[in-house]
């Protein structure tokens, strides 16, 4: 299971790195087309495009599960500090388990719809005509392998829990 985890930090890690790349792409990308377009030397088209339908998607959805694995997610405690221990470990495991299903249900429904994408040969319809259905696969990969990361987080700490570390 130890070598299980350790694979799941490298891959989480590679697709924080990935959405770091796709970060650095994006300001690369626009950066040159505002610089073309305001010198008017060119104008370049589908940037807008491009940053909604690949570089915001990868940027916000790849990172999930290192968020996850390192607990850098979003949490409000405006009655969680005033809650004992049980009613605290209970609202833990709560949110766990609707943070585990939300991220299975919509990588499941998000892989119905870029399957659906993928058959049809989605294109966007804007500026530039721009094949989008690579980019829906990445909803999925980034949901369900933060899904993953969850359950095996859980599982960690449910075997400490049980060895009383």
């Amino acid at each position: 299971m130890e070598n299980f985890e350790m694979a799941l930090r490298w891959f989480a890690g590679l697709f924080s790195w990935l959405a770091g790349m796709g970060l650095v792409l994006m300001m690369l990308h626009v950066t040159t087309d505002v610089v073309l377009r305001s010198t008017g030397i060119y104008q370049m088209s589908g940037v807008v495009e491009m940053v909604g339908h690949y570089y915001m998607v990868i940027v916000v959805f790849l990172p999930l599960a290192l968020m996850e694995l390192h607990n850098k997610t979003v949490s409000v405690d405006v009655f969680y500090e005033r809650f004992g221990s049980p009613m605290r470990r209970c609202c833990n495991i709560l949110a766990l388990l609707a943070s585990i299903l939300f991220y299975t249900v919509f990588a499941y429904q998000t892989a119905i719809d870029a399957w659906r994408s993928f058959q049809s040969g989605n294109f966007s319809m804007g500026e530039a005509r721009l094949l989008i259905w690579p980019s829906k696969a990445v909803l999925p990969l980034g949901m369900g392998f933060a899904a993953l990361c969850l359950i095996v987080l859980s599982l960690h700490k449910r075997r400490k829990l049980d060895a009383g570390i």
